[in-house]
């Protein structure tokens, strides 16, 4: 069951473990004990799908007034990156090197545009932890990413049909 449905069901808490109805003391524990586990810090970067990244290079230094700061290449996930520097957060670009790579799929379905936003954690592992005993699903990762880090994805369905990245920074 998806934490959408626990929550829905008559405004009540349901456990992801066991099912079952959480009283109103649990609920203040759970919402403590998971304020003092978040480790989300900012934003990291906002990615966005393109078809053609010379091109949408151009439109964002025009738009941001600077040029990339970086540009690499992800096998594992068929893709080009190029970021952009904004304030504490980036833009990245991602183009699909591949015609069935993820981003050639998400442009087919859904055009160009916002892919996912993507969180800083401090510590990964105990952040998914964290969502999973939320009933949050996790549909990638923990993997290796662009920008040295290392990423995983939670299910858009779980979260308003947002594609969310967590990233900490590679060992």
């Amino acid at each position: 069951m998806t934490h959408a449905a626990k929550v829905a069901r008559s405004g009540r808490i349901w456990c992801a473990s066991t099912g079952s109805r959480m009283c109103a003391s649990s609920k203040i524990a759970l919402h403590l004990r998971n304020r003092r586990l978040a480790s989300m810090k900012r934003i990291d970067h906002i990615g966005i799908a393109v078809r053609d990244l010379h091109e949408a290079e151009k439109v964002f230094t025009d738009v941001l007034g600077v040029g990339p700061f970086k540009k690499e290449s992800v096998d594992d996930e068929s893709v080009q990156v190029s970021f952009f520097q904004a304030g504490e957060s980036k833009v990245e670009l991602l183009e699909s090197t591949t015609e069935d790579g993820p981003i050639a799929r998400h442009i087919e379905k859904r055009g160009e545009g916002l892919h996912h936003v993507a969180f800083h954690v401090d510590d990964l592992d105990a952040e998914l932890k964290r969502l999973k005993e939320l009933g949050y699903r996790i549909i990638s990762g923990p993997k290796s990413g662009a920008d040295n880090k290392t990423i995983a994805f939670l299910h858009p369905a779980d979260a308003n049909k947002v594609l969310i990245e967590l990233c900490a920074d590679s060992a």
